[in-house]
């Protein structure tokens, strides 16, 4: 089994692939979230993981090995120790530095977020192209595959939960409010106005530069959502609607990549 790990500055996203799999971009066998906590060790983490293991039909023993796409640079050293300690295995980490399945025409690839490599390689091994991969986290991030398989950037802004978290931070009055869907769309107090701003402002903002985005690259421009505000987007939004959420897709990506990477005995179908 491969163990995927998508590292983001909420939440890591878990995933296990079985390694003898015939698509290259299979569904994980189980999929977990755990909360991202700053300067957690690599033990910790590890016994976290160890026990979703445990909870399913996998166990330690059959993660053979572990992938990595992370944003978080200074919890890297704890996925390291993670692999070494709790499956003696070296993590792979997914970097602009990887083959991919498609061409990174990004003007610095080495910048270019793991995760976001990891969905523009999903998408394009899936739907090809043109495609969008719109994925709602900490931040919102809008990547973009071109008909010939080019990865040719993106927009990043940011998530609402980061909004909300900056309107209290720099405002004297104003709370912080969990995002959720407003029960009106015109709030009768300050708690409703925000929740209302940030859903609606959320779906407004996303159909937005979609509509650019598909005049620039073309009416057949699939689109696809991720992340774990994709849901609650999908609510609101002309764009973004239940059937283009794949919520398994950096992952799919993650494992994808390290497939391509991996010694060739081990790779599988290319």
């Amino acid at each position: 089994m491969i163990l995927a790990l998508d590292v983001g500055n909420t939440s890591v996203h878990c995933g296990i692939f079985q390694e003898t799999s015939r698509s290259r971009t299979p569904s994980p066998a189980a999929a977990w979230r755990i909360p991202t906590v700053p300067k957690t060790s690599g033990a910790s983490y590890g016994k976290n993981i160890v026990r979703l293991l445990k909870s399913s039909p996998y166990g330690r023993g059959a993660v053979s090995a572990v992938a990595v796409a992370s944003v978080v640079p200074s919890l890297d050293p704890a996925f390291r120790e993670l692999a070494r300690r709790s499956f003696r295995r070296e993590a792979f980490f997914v970097n602009g530095a990887a083959e991919l399945p498609l061409h990174n025409l990004a003007d610095r690839p080495e910048e270019v977020g793991a995760d976001r490599l990891a969905n523009a390689a999903a998408s394009w091994e899936r739907f090809g192209g043109p495609c969008v991969v719109v994925d709602f986290g900490t931040a919102t991030t809008f990547d973009c595959v071109t008909q010939q398989g080019e990865y040719i950037g993106g927009l990043i802004l940011p998530g609402p939960e980061l909004a909300s978290e900056s309107l209290s931070l720099r405002t004297a009055k104003l709370p912080r409010v969990p995002i959720a869907r407003p029960s009106r769309l015109i709030g009768r107090n300050t708690v409703e106005c925000i929740r209302s701003g940030l859903y609606y402002g959320l779906a407004a903002q996303v159909d937005g530069i979609l509509d650019r985005l598909v005049r620039e690259l073309g009416r057949s421009t699939r689109i696809v959502a991720c992340g774990g505000l994709a849901g609650l987007a999908a609510g609101a939004s002309r764009r973004i609607t239940k059937t283009s959420i794949e919520p398994n897709l950096t992952l799919q990506g993650i494992h994808l990549i390290w497939r391509l990477n991996a010694p060739p005995a081990r790779r599988g179908p290319v």
